[in-house]
């Protein structure tokens, strides 16, 4: 189970069951290794645990840049069926203290004359926020 859309620096998590190919559950080997990683843009993070049913693992992932990322699952360094999973992450809110502007409308200007002024909203990270609807 993999979310397909996240916003950026909410974790999320991927879980996997481990079975055989017709369902049945499995006990995989004590210390096979279970890898989830994220590729894509920026930093990622994440950790692989184990739940309280042996056969399922869950992994926590974590990422901040705004971009569609591969969830790549791996047990004994063979790639589960299934995997990479895209997932969508989307900005975050706007934060004022990372948005710019800029446009004539800046600098000298007279009444009554249009001025042109672009807002580019950002969140936290940089990302680049659409400021459509935003009061």
């Amino acid at each position: 189970e993999c979310p397909q859309a996240i916003t950026a620096s909410r974790s999320f998590l991927v879980r996997v069951d481990a079975r055989d190919a017709v369902n049945n559950t499995l006990s995989p080997e004590v210390g096979a290794p279970l890898s989830v990683t994220l590729e894509g843009m920026g930093r990622a993070s994440g950790v692989v645990l184990r739940s309280k049913e042996f056969s399922r693992f869950e992994a926590s992932l974590y990422a901040t840049i705004a971009a569609t990322y591969k969830v790549h699952v791996h047990l004994s360094s063979v790639p589960l069926e299934g995997s990479p999973v895209l997932v969508q992450v989307s900005p975050a809110g706007v934060y004022a203290p990372s948005c710019s502007m800029h446009g004539s409308g800046l600098h000298d200007t007279f009444i009554d004359e249009p001025v042109g002024v672009t807002v580019e909203g950002r969140d936290q990270y940089g990302n680049s926020v659409d400021l459509t609807g935003v009061p």
